[in-house]
């Protein structure tokens, strides 16, 4: 009996036993299942944060730039400071702007993007589905054209260009008037100092203001054109015009030519020279006629040798060993006015044939540019005024008086010559071949308002 139960002991420690070594062999499988099931997991995690790099560093590489110009739509000007952005599907924005030369450029990964171009006082521009791809040419204008929202008017917009008929400046208002002629001014760029004028031509999308008031030259920076314009209007604001011919820009070029006479034996007797202009443009026909008959006709060019043998000959038996050679012919013609439909032009002439000293005259005309036609100083007297009167008045030296003038006689009619001058009607006088005129300047002041 007690020897069978302890068999039955051994047999169930062993049982025991086993049961003991199967759970440890389990539960060793079971923590090496775990630990194996960690190993995989930071393996997976690894993989994963590798192919997010990757992926990402494959997205840096793929970014391409683009870049162009953006300019002005109705100068093509390039516009500085133009604000650039692109958005791509994901709603993230890349941002530049354009520098002094409105060239921009941008970098961005692949993808497609709008792109928007802001400035202000410019209308906003934007492109659709711009697609940006490696090695590939992104698809967008060289230049991006902007329109101004600006307005983009002028009063008179061919003030540089031609010369308005005074009909045209007169239907204008008041407050036209001097916005027209500040607004020659605001071609040039020159800046303004009353505020509303400053606004004013700040609206305009044409203006860049760039010079100060007091370094604009009106004589230098303006065209012939611009000054006559400018005439006009401020003739019209003061009510000084009533009516005048606006066709009275003339070009002309001047043209000087030198003829010498020279002997069979090469002595130049004397030679000939002038000087004078030629004129081009509408109504130049009449005055260049003007010009060649009453001026120019004594002109007579090369002629031949044994004409100018005789008259060597002549010479010398006059002077004898006093001949100096060569004598001389000398016409100068300069254009001393040219506006409202009149031109004036001044004739120095000068000559030497062996006398003593050389001797100078002066001859002038006044012509109505549209006809061509001679017009006489009482042309500019206001009604009931004495010339003789403002002669008197304006005298300025008593060499007026020393010389054969006689003073109860009118003393318009005996001027050597007259012209119009920027500084009024001009009166020259004889007192000597040989020595400067005596002139009496009448202002402007004095005459026709309407000039």
């Amino acid at each position: 009996m007690k020897l069978k139960q302890v068999l039955l002991n051994i047999l169930l420690g062993t049982i025991l036993l086993m049961v003991g070594c199967n759970s440890a062999e389990q539960k060793s499988e079971s923590e090496a299942d775990t630990s194996e099931s960690v190993k995989e997991s930071v393996v997976v995690e690894t993989e994963i944060e590798s192919t997010e790099w990757e992926s990402e560093t494959e997205k840096f590489i793929k970014t391409v730039e683009i870049q162009c110009y953006v300019i002005n739509a109705a100068d093509e000007h390039s516009l500085t400071e133009v604000k650039v952005t692109a958005v791509d599907g994901d709603e993230k924005e890349y941002e530049v702007k354009t520098d002094e030369d409105g060239w921009f450029e941008l970098l961005l990964p692949e993808g497609t993007y709008t792109l928007t171009f802001e400035k202000e006082n410019y209308e906003r521009e934007e492109l659709y589905d711009i697609v940006v791809e490696s090695g590939k040419d992104v698809d967008i204008p060289d230049r991006i054209k902007l329109k101004s929202s600006l307005d983009s008017t002028y009063i008179l917009p061919e003030s540089d260009s031609r010369v308005y008929d005074i009909s045209e400046i007169q239907e204008l208002a008041t407050e036209q008037l001097e916005l027209a002629r500040n607004e020659i001014f605001a071609r040039h760029g020159r800046k303004f100092q009353r505020e509303d004028l400053k606004a004013y031509f700040n609206g305009k999308s044409w203006y860049q203001e760039s010079i100060e008031p007091e370094d604009f030259d009106d004589n230098t920076m303006l065209s012939e054109i611009e000054k006559a314009n400018l005439d006009l209007i401020r003739g019209v604001e003061e009510g000084n015009i009533i009516d005048i011919n606006n066709e009275y820009i003339l070009d002309y070029t001047i043209k000087t030519e030198h003829f010498s006479h020279y002997t069979s034996t090469g002595v130049e007797v004397r030679y000939e020279e002038y000087t004078y202009p030629v004129f081009s443009g509408q109504y130049s026909e009449a005055i260049n006629d003007f010009v060649n008959r009453e001026w120019l006709q004594e002109k007579e060019g090369l002629s031949d040798t044994t004409d100018q043998d005789d008259e060597y000959q002549s010479y010398l038996e006059l002077y004898g060993t006093d001949l100096y050679l060569p004598f001389f012919d000398k016409e100068s013609i300069s254009v001393v006015y040219s506006k409202n439909g009149y031109i004036s032009m001044l004739n120095d002439w000068g000559f030497w044939g062996g006398g003593m000293h050389e001797y100078y005259y002066k001859s002038g005309a006044i012509l109505q540019v549209s006809t061509g036609e001679r017009v006489s100083y009482l042309e500019f007297l206001p009604m009931g005024v004495n010339i003789d009167d403002l002669i008197e008045r304006y005298k300025t030296s008593i060499i007026f008086y020393q010389n054969d003038l006689n003073q109860n006689s009118d003393l318009a009619e005996q001027a050597e010559a007259y012209v119009i001058t920027e500084a009024g009607l001009v009166f020259y006088y004889n007192v000597g071949a040989a020595v400067p005129r005596e002139e009496v300047v009448i202002p402007w002041e004095e005459l026709i308002s309407n000039i």
